[in-house]
């Protein structure tokens, strides 16, 4: 794994074990999982990406089961682009110290967050 992203990343490895899935850390960043940044050679032909970020920073839940594998998503963090690293540790590091700071439920694989009440719901 890259230094600055694991030095980035510590807090909630100690804490969460390498089980909090990035689209929580986007959420409370406050950014969708489109939004992160990109590498362009793992950018296919229809625009979709095929880089596993929960691998880059630190643990793919998925295992050989990830579909980002077989697309070659599974970067190490010495052959990440400089400007890449810089740009994922800005997106998220708002979304790491809140997740240090507050008690966050991991969600398990396949779990989505509770939908908002209406105003209706009872």
């Amino acid at each position: 794994m890259e230094k600055d992203i694991k030095a980035m990343m510590m807090p909630l490895y100690k804490k969460y074990n390498l089980q909090l899935p990035i689209s929580q850390l986007a959420e409370a960043a406050g950014i969708k999982m489109d939004d992160l940044p990109r590498i362009p050679d793992l950018v296919n032909k229809m625009g979709k990406n095929n880089l596993c970020y929960n691998h880059v920073l630190g643990k793919c839940m998925h295992g050989a089961k990830c579909r980002f594998r077989l697309a070659k998503g599974h970067i190490n963090g010495d052959r990440l682009p400089a400007q890449f690293v810089q740009e994922i540790c800005g997106a998220l590091k708002t979304g790491v110290d809140w997740c240090e700071k507050n008690d966050v439920q991991v969600r398990k694989m396949g779990q989505w967050a509770p939908r908002k009440r209406k105003a209706t719901d009872q």
